[in-house]
Order: structure tokens, then C-alpha cells, then sequence
């Protein structure tokens, strides 16, 4: 969860046990107040994380979450959109078109997601995946998008041209992206989303053998991260 949320949690519960003089009388009604500051505190905490954000409800929790970790995204614009299908992706992240005529700081940004992830034969609603998985595959797009921000626009421009037309720039783009995620310390959000794709039996060996060829693996994740600088995370 959010990493002000476990101070905020600490605070109530101690103010809890400190006021709770006769349990028979005050305890549900306490609880009830207590139950309804946190909840108020965590809606407060998720606005504040998705301004000049687009989310959809159903994801709302797993997006401000993985925010979070990315302080520096805190002004940028960025939509989180549902699509039904996007080709050979699940998530997508691109500047907005407009976009490449603006400044850095001004620039905005699209999330494009399937609404459905598919398996063999049928599809998983994304709700119905776990969180975890979900905050792996959001931080690896908004790995994307930190990558982007450092680009002019003649740079974004070559990029994408690269990116379609070259297998290396492919792997090495995919590759910057994680290792972005990495340095925000969702290196273990990576690794689960990626043993999720490579041992589901339900997830179509086509995807599978993309994933392999173009993207870092598990093990490279945990070995980047074991070995990563402390200097270079963020810290907690």
C-alpha cells in the first residue's frame, strides 16, 4: 500500500488503544469513526496521487498505487484508457500526438489497455487479475513514459521510427523501461507479472515466445535488482 498510508495506519491504531477506556461502551462506536478516518484519509491520499490523471474506476486502486512510486509523474498528464484489443500488447504508452510541438514539461501521455487479457480460447476480464500483476504491467508503461520525458521531439520521432523497425532497439526500449521500474523499486511487481506470463499454461505460446525474445526475463529483473546501486533507488 502507500507508503504514507502505514504512518497514517500507526497513528490511528495508537490513538485507538490510548482512548479506549471502557471497551463495553465505546469500542464499535470508535471502530465505526476509526474505519471511516482511514477510508477518508486513503480517498484523499488517491486524489491527490491522480490529479491530471485519467483513470478507470475498475483499476482506480492498482493505478494511484503504482504512482506512487513515481513521484516525478506527479504534473504530468496521463490518461489510462481502455481498448478492446491492442495488437500483440496488453498496455501500450505513447505521447499524445500533440505532443511532439509542445515542450517537455507540457507534453501529456496515453496509457492505452486491453480491457480483456487474452488466454487460449477465452479472456480474463482485467479486474479479474490479480493486483500484483496489474502494478507490473502499469509499471513497466510508466517506465515508458519516464524514458519519453528526457526525449525532444526529434529524439520521440526516432524513437518510434526505431522501435518499429529495428529488433535491437525493440529489446533495448523494453529493457530501459523496466530498468526505470526497477530504480523506483517495483522490480518485485515485475518479476511477478513476468513468472505470471511465462508459467500460466493458459497464456498463448505466441505471446509467451514475444515476451522471451524482446523483453528483459525474471531472472535478469532479480539480478538487476540484486545488484543495483542503493544510490540508484528511490527511496522508500
Amino acid at each position: 500500500m502507500f507508503q504514507h498510508l502505514s504512518v497514517l495506519l500507526l497513528i490511528v491504531f495508537s490513538t485507538f488503544n490510548f482512548g479506549q477506556n471502557d471497551a463495553s461502551t465505546v469500542y464499535h462506536k470508535h471502530d465505526v469513526a476509526t474505519k471511516q478516518f482511514v477510508e477518508t484519509k486513503i480517498e484523499e491520499s488517491e486524489k491527490q496521487i491522480l490529479k491530471n490523471k485519467k483513470a478507470p474506476s475498475i483499476i482506480r486502486e492498482e493505478i494511484a498505487e503504482v504512482l506512487s512510486y513515481f513521484p516525478e509523474l506527479a504534473n504530468t498528464q496521463i490518461d489510462f484508457v481502455f481498448k478492446d484489443r491492442i495488437n500483440k500488447s496488453f498496455m501500450q504508452a505513447q505521447p499524445k500526438w500533440y505532443g511532439f510541438f509542445q515542450s517537455k514539461s507540457k507534453r501529456d501521455y496515453v496509457i492505452k489497455i486491453s480491457r480483456n487479457f487474452q488466454m487460449e480460447g477465452h479472456t480474463i476480464p482485467i479486474e479479474k487479475l490479480p493486483k500484483d500483476i496489474i502494478i507490473g504491467w502499469l509499471a513497466h508503461e510508466l517506465g515508458h513514459i519516464m524514458d519519453y520525458q528526457d526525449k525532444s521531439a526529434f529524439a520521440l520521432m526516432k524513437f518510434g521510427w526505431s522501435y518499429l523497425t529495428s529488433r535491437e532497439y525493440m529489446i533495448e526500449a523494453e529493457r530501459t523501461a523496466d530498468v526505470q521500474a526497477i530504480h523506483c523499486n517495483l522490480g518485485e511487481y515485475l518479476v511477478i507479472k513476468k513468472n505470471f506470463i511465462q508459467n500460466h499454461t493458459d497464456i498463448p505460446l505466441e505471446y509467451k515466445e514475444r515476451i522471451k525474445q524482446f523483453y528483459m526475463s525474471a531472472e535478469e529483473a532479480i539480478e538487476l535488482m540484486d545488484n543495483l546501486p542503493d544510490d540508484l533507488l528511490t527511496a522508500d
